[in-house]
């Protein structure tokens, strides 16, 4: 109100009838600078207000990414089978003793690593031509599939040719990229397997030794399950 007043008054002083009108230019330019300055404290006031709500949900964050931080930690913690203390995939089995007591029973064994590069052997019935007084004969056709350190086959050969896929097995097809599942399926368990030597390639995982604590008094039982040292599993 005070500066619309003041321009009034201004516009007044430069009425024509009173023979001054050299003002004119002094009120425009009070009139741009009031404006500027109102553009100027509306501009610091939403940079204010943003300041305010970044401060405000960096805030809001913080508790949740502690949270998240503890929640993978937290998330592996289960209890004992004979009381309530808490266990961690990843402990020992000393570890586990000492907080769970003693099992009633252990085992011990070792799971061979399968996934080594290896050539599984096939015989396939085949009945071939002789020629003569008995031309027909029972024999075999030599069909192997090599697979690779993944378990997926790379290689099949039939009686010696290599094919991309084949029917030979019952009639199944069966092609490259199938796992060993799929050919077992399909044509039985191998007459023969030749595997890659551990030392042939350092790289490829050596066997898995097992540990089992079974839990037998407890309803349900459980069994805890230890690979190289470590707890794994939970039965």
């Amino acid at each position: 109100m005070r500066m619309r007043q003041i321009d009034i008054e201004k516009f007044e002083s430069c009425h024509p009838e009173r023979g001054s009108c050299s003002c004119a230019k002094d009120l425009t330019k009070d009139t741009k600078t009031h404006r500027g300055i109102l553009r100027a404290k509306a501009r610091a006031a939403l940079r204010m207000t943003a300041l305010r709500n970044t401060l405000w949900m960096t805030a809001l964050r913080k508790p949740c990414i502690y949270i998240c931080y503890l929640l993978p930690s937290l998330s592996f913690a289960f209890m004992c089978p004979t009381n309530f203390n808490q266990i961690n995939f990843g402990m020992m089995p000393p570890e586990v003793l000492q907080i769970c007591g003693k099992p009633d029973s252990q085992n011990e064994y070792v799971k061979p690593n399968d996934n080594v590069p290896q050539e599984w052997t096939y015989y396939i019935p085949q009945t071939v031509y002789l020629g003569g007084s008995n031309p027909m004969a029972q024999g075999t056709l030599k069909t192997s599939v090599a697979f690779d350190d993944k378990g997926k086959a790379v290689n099949i050969s039939v009686n010696g040719i290599g094919v991309g896929q084949t029917t030979i097995c019952n009639g199944t097809t069966v092609s490259l990229g199938d796992d060993k599942e799929r050919i077992k399926s399909a044509c039985g368990s191998p007459g023969f397997i030749n595997k890659q030597s551990p030392t042939a390639n350092p790289n490829v995982p050596q066997d898995t030794k097992i540990l089992e604590f079974n839990y037998k008094s407890v309803n349900p039982p459980v069994k805890l399950i230890f690979e190289n040292g470590r707890l794994t599993d939970k039965q």
